[in-house]
């Protein structure tokens, strides 16, 4: 099934554009805390959807009493571990990921989280591994590792994940940590060699060739694809997905690409995110999107809408990335 979008200078030739969040995928689960076995877990595939993606593992030995955030005695050789696995990564990003059961208040827990893995990142960086690798999350109650079991022993724990140097969550992760809002994206291309992620700045996309694209943003809301229909015209809304905070989404759907088309010269895609808590997202609208083709024949289909297709980048709670990619 194909789709194609097309302007006057570009054609975005596409497979059905679809939604994959990343946001918890490849997390493992450790019987045993042993230097072999984390390392060969942390060293497994980042693959998601064909983007870099994480893998996260649960440490059993890494476990709180009720209501504490205080290392207990055996998780002192698990930091040993961690910390020296960690640094076999030295071009990737780390998550510490703190969580708690259910008893007790969101916030109590969220706080409580947030001190346990703060416990856990101190007693990494005293073995050596470096802080601008590292961010931090709490998650409180909200990722339980046993659901049926809300007060279960094994909920009070951190989780560490690994993320790929060249994902586009490393800068999600980072903008958080320094307080900003933003979007992050990879052109993904699928060449003769295999997959690699291009660099619109100097490299030259055949036309026709299949590629695709890998987003994270630092915030939850609404990702609105958008492509420049002639060169210095507007940009018309092509594909919107709900993102969560930090996750990923391939676009198109996996399994999909598209391509340029048309005469050579560089083309715009731009990525709108908006925080729906500050900007509003408005409501879902049938548009004929005149470009967008299916099955050969022309569809309608809701595409939720900007509540102003002209709202400013620079308003509260939206962000605007725009890649510029020249194709010959």
């Amino acid at each position: 099934m194909k789709s194609r979008m097309s302007g006057l200078g570009a054609i975005l030739i596409l497979g059905c554009a679809g939604y994959a969040s990343a946001q918890q995928a490849n997390v493992y689960h450790m019987e045993s805390g042993t230097p072999e076995t984390f390392t060969r877990i942390m060293d497994g595939s980042l693959d998601q959807y064909g983007c870099i993606g994480s893998v996260a593992v649960e440490i059993p030995d890494i476990r709180f009493e009720n209501d504490k955030a205080v290392l207990q005695p055996r998780a002192y050789r698990q930091m040993d571990v961690i910390a020296g696995a960690m640094q076999n990564f030295t071009h990737d990003h780390f998550v510490i990921e703190g969580h708690a059961s259910a008893p007790g208040s969101d916030v109590h827990n969220m706080d409580l989280s947030h001190r346990r893995a703060e416990t856990v990142l101190r007693a990494i960086m005293q073995r050596g591994v470096r802080e601008n690798n590292i961010s931090m999350r709490a998650y409180g109650e909200r990722r339980l590792l046993y659901p049926a079991q809300p007060d279960h022993a094994y909920n009070r724990r951190v989780t560490v994940r690994r993320v790929g140097g060249n994902s586009a969550q490393v800068g999600a992760y980072r903008s958080t940590d320094q307080g900003r809002h933003a979007i992050d994206a990879r052109i993904m291309l699928k060449g003769q060699n295999g997959v690699y992620a291009a660099d619109p700045a100097v490299d030259i996309i055949k036309t026709g060739e299949p590629v695709y694209m890998c987003i994270s943003a630092s915030r939850a809301g609404q990702l609105y694809i958008e492509q420049q229909v002639k060169p210095s015209g507007p940009f018309k809304i092509v594909g919107s997905w709900v993102l969560q905070a930090e996750g990923l989404v391939r676009f198109p759907e996996p399994s999909q690409t598209f391509s340029f088309e048309g005469p050579a010269g560089r083309e715009k895609i731009r990525l709108r995110h908006v925080d729906c808590q500050i900007a509003s997202c408005g409501g879902s609208v049938m548009a004929k999107l005149e470009s967008l083709r299916i099955d050969n024949r022309m569809r309608s289909k809701p595409v939720p809408a900007m509540p102003d297709n002209d709202i400013a980048c620079e308003q509260p709670g939206v962000q605007c990335l725009t890649i510029s990619v020249q194709h010959k």
